[in-house]
């Protein structure tokens, strides 16, 4: 394969090969470098230093990628260097195996509720003086309050968003039923899960209660009247109002009544989480593995590390022993993405009502004056399907005549679908060689 580049790109490369720093700190060894996104660092810098730096034998190059970057730079790297002698690529993967109406629903007496407020609000009061005031219950429901107040629990998990930021890993090759990470829509943090472990239970009552319970998970016991109870009358067909009328082995009683009366259900939902999923799971560890950049970057290492990235708007929170050092031909990049956006051509946008779909935000785009190939859903307005649905919608409103397939994202996988509604990964597809048509 014939590649053929730029100067800057080869001035990147042999800044980054040997820094030449002008910084009289000395333990300052390591750095980072911006250049513009799209100067072709994946494609063309990166192997280059790979051939570069592997060219004794006694050196072993490592590329560390984020976990979302990781297919499209091993791809690129093997197709780059896949066919030079003495070059293998490795892949090696880093891996880790309420309700706040709550007191005026209860009967306490209009003097004790500004009492409890006072208690659940002001962290510098003591339980003692309600320890004779009401039951042990009652008083363990109010230090869990105050706590997910005090600790801004439920400040931190309001503040993400359900399968975007968190949510159940569906996979049949996951075993766990509680809430993990998610770095993206719909991408599950592979092997993560949250280090605190408050949080992690409310994301997960959460994530329930978006999600309501499958098939699998309904499990109707002693207290059905409770659940029963529970339920608006009028919504409750009358072949399940009572638990002698239920037929654990109909079928169908089971699929057309008992899951959809109760798969939301909160109280069922919290049965579920309180007797299978958090006894088994919501467990603490006495030791945790943590790593970071710091821990790449430590003084302690022989080798320098080098880097670099599209933005810098983080050296700031570098760690000591890595500073941004770029080339001076590079250091106009901010101006350039400045300039970019300043561009007449993104003058233009369109105002979305509250609470739109994503047929409507396909149609609005399908319809625009101007043609329109690529989405980059960075607000996350597109929740109300998987990338492949959205995928899919777009493909069938979008013109016959010009448009054979679609390409998205499914997890960290590229994918291509075609008119027939077959799905295909990008990098082997006919589609990759034709984005034209796409």
């Amino acid at each position: 394969m014939n590649v053929t580049m730029q100067e800057i790109q080869i001035k990147v490369a042999q800044h980054m090969i040997q820094p030449n720093m002008e910084i009289e700190h000395s333990a300052v060894r390591n750095i980072v470098m911006q250049m513009h996104m799209g100067d072709e660092k994946t494609s063309v810098i990166l192997p280059l230093l790979a051939v570069n730096l592997s060219s004794s034998n006694s050196s072993l190059v490592r590329i560390i990628v984020l976990k979302s970057l990781f297919p499209t730079n091993y791809q690129s790297l093997r197709c780059k260097l896949g066919g030079l002698l003495n070059r293998r690529i490795f892949r090696f993967a880093c891996r880790r195996d309420m309700n706040f109406n709550t007191i005026d629903s209860r009967n306490y007496r209009y003097t004790d509720k500004p009492i409890i407020l006072s208690f659940i609000l002001e962290t510098h009061s003591s339980v003692e003086y309600l320890v004779h005031k009401f039951p042990r219950l009652d008083l363990q429901l109010f230090l869990i309050i105050r706590g997910l107040l005090s600790s801004e629990v439920l400040l931190v998990a309001f503040k993400n968003r359900y399968r975007v930021n968190y949510g159940v890993n569906s996979s049949s090759s996951f075993n766990r039923l509680m809430t993990v990470p998610f770095p993206a829509k719909d991408v599950v943090a592979d092997r993560t899960e949250f280090g605190h472990p408050d949080v992690a239970l409310v994301l997960t009552k959460i994530s329930y209660y978006y999600l309501g319970l499958n098939e699998e998970e309904t499990d109707p016991a002693s207290i059905y009247d409770q659940w029963i109870l529970y339920e608006d009358e009028k919504y409750i067909p009358k072949s399940i109002k009572q638990w002698n009328e239920v037929n654990l082995k109909d079928y169908q009683q089971q699929f057309d009544y008992l899951f959809p009366t109760f798969r939301h259900s909160m109280l069922v939902i919290n049965y579920f989480l309180d007797y299978f999923v958090f006894p088994r799971e919501a467990k603490q560890f006495p030791h945790k593995l943590v790593a970071s950049v710091g821990n790449l970057s430590s003084s302690l290492r022989s080798e320098i590390i080098t880097g670099f990235s599209g933005t810098n708007d983080t050296q700031l929170l570098l760690p000591i022993h890595i500073r941004q050092y770029d080339l001076p031909e590079l250091q106009k990049t901010d101006t350039i993405v400045l300039n970019n956006l300043l561009k007449s051509e993104n003058e233009n946008f369109q105002i979305l009502p509250i609470n739109v779909t994503s047929e409507n935000i396909l149609k609005q785009i399908v319809d625009y004056q101007e043609i329109v190939n690529v989405i980059l859903d960075i607000g996350t307005l597109f929740i109300d399907g998987t990338n492949r649905d959205i995928a899919i919608k777009w493909l069938k409103l979008s013109d016959k005549n010009t448009i054979d397939y679609v390409v998205y994202f499914d997890s960290d996988s590229i994918i291509v679908c075609d008119r027939q509604l077959h799905h295909y990964s990008f990098v082997t597809f006919p589609a990759s060689e034709r984005l034209d048509c796409c």
